[in-house]
C-alpha cells in the first residue's frame, strides 16, 4: 500500500478519534474505542518507525552514491597515471590487465564494478611500479572497499525498511478491523442519531468539503475511563 494511503488511514483514524473526544461516547462503546485507539496508536508507531527506516535506507544510498563516486575518479585516475608511466596505450591504459577501458569500467553495476575492479588490482600485485602509479592502485584499493561496504549497508538497511513495512501492513490490517467493528457498534448505539455517526466517521476528503455538525457533549467524555485524546 501506498505511502500517502498509510498517512491518510492514520490521519483519519486521528480525526475519528478527535470527534469521539468532543462527544459524549456511552459505556456500551468504551470497549471498541479503546481497542480502535490502540490499534491507531500502533498503526502511528508504526509509520513511524517505517520512516525512519526508509531515511535510513535513502541515507545508505546517498553514501553509496559518494563511495562509487570516489571510485570512479580513482579508477580514472589509475588510468591517467599508468598511460603516463607508459605501462599502457592512451586509448586503454588497461590493455591486457582488464577487459574494460577505465570509463567502461566505472559505468559497471556497483557489484560488477568493484570485482573488475579487484580484479585489475591483482594484475599489479608484485609488480614494481613507480610512486604515483603505487598511490593511484592504493587509491582504488581503499575506494573499492568502500564501495563494497556501502553496498552491505544498503542491502541492511533496506532489509530492515522491508520488515518494518511488513509490520506496518499488519497493524493496518488490526487498524481496519477495529475500525470497523467500532462504526458496526456506533451504528447500533446511536441507532436514533445516524447523522452523527455519518459525521463522526467521514472521510477526510469529505470532511474538508463539509460544514462540521456542533457534536460537543454536554457531559465530558470521561465514561468509564475511556478519553480519546
Amino acid at each position: 500500500m501506498g505511502r500517502r494511503t498509510i498517512l491518510r488511514q492514520r490521519d483519519w483514524g486521528k480525526a475519528i478519534l478527535n470527534r469521539l473526544d468532543d462527544t459524549y461516547v456511552p459505556p456500551e462503546l468504551t470497549r471498541h474505542v479503546r481497542a480502535f485507539k490502540a490499534a491507531q496508536m500502533g498503526l502511528a508507531a508504526a509509520t513511524r518507525h517505517a520512516r525512519t527506516e526508509r531515511e535510513r535506507r535513502d541515507a545508505a544510498l546517498q553514501a553509496l552514491g559518494r563511495a562509487d563516486g570516489t571510485l570512479e575518479r580513482a579508477v580514472l585516475g589509475l588510468g591517467k597515471r599508468l598511460a603516463a608511466a607508459g605501462l599502457g596505450p592512451r586509448w586503454n591504459p588497461f590493455a591486457r590487465r582488464s577487459g574494460f577501458t577505465p570509463l567502461q569500467l566505472v559505468q559497471l553495476d556497483h557489484a560488477r564494478e568493484v570485482a573488475e575492479t579487484e580484479r585489475l588490482l591483482a594484475r599489479f600485485r608484485g609488480v614494481r611500479t613507480a610512486t604515483p602509479v603505487k598511490k593511484a592502485l592504493a587509491a582504488c584499493s581503499e575506494a573499492s572497499r568502500s564501495v563494497e561496504g556501502a553496498r552491505a549497508r544498503v542491502q541492511a538497511s533496506q532489509q530492515a525498511y522491508a520488515r518494518a513495512l511488513d509490520v506496518r501492513d499488519a497493524l493496518l490490517h488490526k487498524w481496519t478491523t477495529a475500525l470497523a467493528r467500532l462504526e458496526r457498534r456506533a451504528k447500533e448505539v446511536w441507532a436514533d442519531n445516524p447523522e452523527m455517526v455519518a459525521q463522526i466517521f467521514l472521510p477526510l476528503e469529505e470532511d474538508e468539503a463539509s460544514t462540521f455538525l456542533d457534536l460537543r457533549p454536554v457531559l465530558p467524555n470521561v465514561m468509564n475511563g475511556v478519553h480519546t485524546s
